[in-house]
Parts: structure tokens; sequence; C-alpha cells
């Protein structure tokens, strides 16, 4: 598939039903002419091809699964299984038919057992390892995370963690983390003895840049959690020095394809992170627009009220300043060569505009995640609010 969207390769990709994957999948679908292999759990292949159906369906409301659906394929199998769960004869197929492997599966959720995030976040990499380095040449592309930054207990070796950086001496303070750094010191190791693909570390995924539309369990999501809780409790702490690069989540899936087509990938890695930051009073401002009644407190005086103000304690959590699990420091993330790599092709991150904003809490009011303002369909949201200062 590297170097030609109109290869008539086949791709393996795993993750499919995720947030992240479905839009993989169509932005494989819609920017080639390849059949996408997706690997999923299922009674049977009918049963997986109908849960599929169904995501697409809610992720994509306006484009018919009809478009692309003679393109993908089903094949069923576990990521975290002995060779990934798949049944002989159709592993034996997949040896000689897949020139590409896209691996966007993976326990994101930050909670459960610590076995658990190694087993799918680490296991099942050394299962496609195994799986490209045989049969017909192929290409493993690993969908990893900016986390495996980890932090450090004494003074950090390095101002910046950069593509290149990995093994820095650096500490963990949670399994998902370590699982992912874990995955990619045997993608490394692969990469070295001389298969071919890329690793991709991911920020912090956001909406769909045009429909707002977030990933189906939004009330597993941090940021959305952190919103609600703004909007719930009607105060927050004021904290202007604090900033996110949320990256649109069919941004991010553009940006991955974009660098798995354009090149045969020497075992390179890439930072999929937006340059433009977005402040916590730039989202407070939003709520304000749309009709939430948010009032901002500076921090000292919100840690001593905010218990006494409210007793919902799940809002509060989200909001209360995070404990620290660990002592040490970070250091920032340098995403600037894979920055400009996507510049040269062409590719360029969307700007953070209140629209974009307005469009995600719309689609929150619409799957009841967010309870709307009180003259929510008097004022329709929003105007270009943050322009020019969208960062």
């Amino acid at each position: 598939m590297a170097g030609d969207t109109d290869s008539r390769g086949n791709v393996l990709l795993t993750g499919a039903s995720g947030f992240l994957g479905i839009h993989l999948l169509r932005e494989l679908l819609e920017s080639s002419s390849v059949t996408v292999s997706c690997l999923l759990r299922g009674s049977d292949a009918q049963a997986a091809r109908a849960s599929l159906t169904r995501k697409w369906q809610w992720y994509f409301p306006e484009l018919p699964w009809q478009t692309h659906e003679a393109r993908v394929r089903v094949v069923l199998g576990e990521v975290s299984a002995p060779r990934l769960g798949i049944q002989a004869r159709h592993y034996g197929e997949l040896l000689e038919t897949h020139s590409t492997i896209v691996n966007c599966a993976g326990n994101v959720s930050h909670a459960g057992s610590d076995a658990d995030f190694f087993r799918v976040n680490t296991d099942s990499v050394a299962s496609l390892i195994e799986l490209a380095q045989r049969g017909i040449a192929k290409q493993l592309h690993h969908v990893s995370s900016v986390g495996i930054a980890g932090y450090f207990r004494d003074d950090p070796p390095l101002e910046r963690f950069t593509e290149e950086h990995l093994e820095q001496g650096q500490s963990f303070a949670n399994a998902y983390s370590e699982s992912k750094y874990r995955a990619e010191l045997l993608l490394r190791k692969a990469f070295g003895a001389g298969l071919s693909g890329a690793a991709y570390r991911i920020g912090f995924i956001g909406p769909h840049s045009g429909s707002g539309r977030f990933q189906q369990n939004i009330e597993h999501n941090y940021t959305t959690r952190y919103v609600r809780a703004c909007a719930q409790l009607g105060f927050a702490p004021y904290l202007p020095d604090s900033r996110i690069s949320l990256t649109p989540v069919d941004s991010v899936a553009r940006a991955i394809v974009t660098l798995l087509t354009a090149h045969e990938s020497g075992g390179r890695t890439h930072h999929i992170d937006t340059p433009h930051l977005l402040s916590q009073y730039d989202i407070v401002r939003v709520l304000h627009a749309a009709g939430y009644a948010v009032r901002l407190m500076e921090l000292e005086e919100f840690v001593e009220k905010a218990p006494r103000l409210s007793r919902d304690e799940d809002a509060l959590s989200v909001l209360l300043p995070e404990r620290r699990s660990h002592s040490g420091q970070s250091v920032p993330i340098d995403s600037a060569s894979s920055r400009r790599e996507l510049e040269r092709l062409g590719f360029e991150y969307p700007r953070v505009t209140s629209a974009w904003l307005g469009s995600f809490l719309r689609h929150a009011i619409e799957v009841g995640f967010l309870e709307a303002p009180r003259f929510w369909n008097v004022a329709r949201v929003l105007g270009e609010l943050l322009e020019p200062g969208a960062r």
C-alpha cells in the first residue's frame, strides 16, 4: 500500500470498532482502493459484521455503509489471544494475502488489571510482529501513545521527548503507559531486524472536526467529563495556564493514513498531536456562550469552597487538582519533525474554533450526556468566539 493510494493490496486492521479505529477504516477506504480486513470479535462472521455496520452507522449517519461495504472483510479473532485467535486456515491466508497491518487495538480505558493492559497492549503486538514477519513482505503500522514518555524520578536526561526517543530511563504512573512503552520496545527491535512500518504516538483525541461526534462511551473520557462537570456544578477553578492539545479524531486518522501511504516507512516513529492548544478558559467561554452559567474561582478558593457548594463527588473529583501518584518530572513532547513531514505532504491540523466546540456540545446534548441550558433552542451556538485567538 505504501507509496500508492490505489494499491490493490489488502490491509489487516485491528481495533476497527473503536473510536479511532472506525475513523481509520473510513480514511483507508476513502483514500485508496484497498480491501480492508477487520479483525473482530463475535460469535460468527455475520454477527461481527453486523456489529461493525452498526458502529459505522452511528459514527457516520451521513455516509451509507453500502458505499464501501464490498471492500470490507471480517476476520474473527481476538488480539490478546495467541496468534490473534484466528483459525489456522484463515491465519495462513493472511500470511500470503495481506501486505499491510494497521494495529489500532488496545485497552485505553485507564482502568483494569495490569495483566489485562499488558495482554492487550503488549502481547498483541508480539503476535502482530510474528504475523508480519511471515509469508509475503508486510508493513506493520502501530498506533501508540505519547504517554510512553513517562516521567523521571531524578533530573530528566533530556529537555524534550522527540519521535526518536524511547528508552530514556523513564518511569510510568500506570500500566497503560508502560504497556504501550513495552510494545514500542518490541516494535523497535523488529524494525531493527528489518521489519518495515511505523509507530504513531497519539495525544488527546477530540470530537470529529465537522460533526462534533465523540466516542460512543463518551462518559469514559476525561475531557468530556471535565466539560460536563463545569456545566453541572456551575463553578470551576480559573486555570489560565492550563492547556490541552485536542486533535479531532478524523484529523488523527487522516494524519496516520497520510504518513502510511506516503512512502516505505523503515521503522520510523511519528507524533500525531495538534499544535493548536485549547485552554481551560476557552472551554469555559464557549460554555458561557452556549448558555451555561459557570462561575470561575481562584484555585485556592475553589479547593476550599467546592466541597461545601456541591455533593456531586464525581464532578468534583474531575475538577479538583490532580493528586499525582508519583513525584517525578515530565518533559514536553516535541512533535516538530512529524508536523514538518505532514506539512510537506499537504496535511494541516485544523485550528480550534468555537464552532467546533459548539458542535460537540450539540452532540453531547443529543446523546444525553449534557443537559441542555435553559435557552438552548433560542441561542444557536456558536460563531467564531475563539478567532483569531485559535492558538
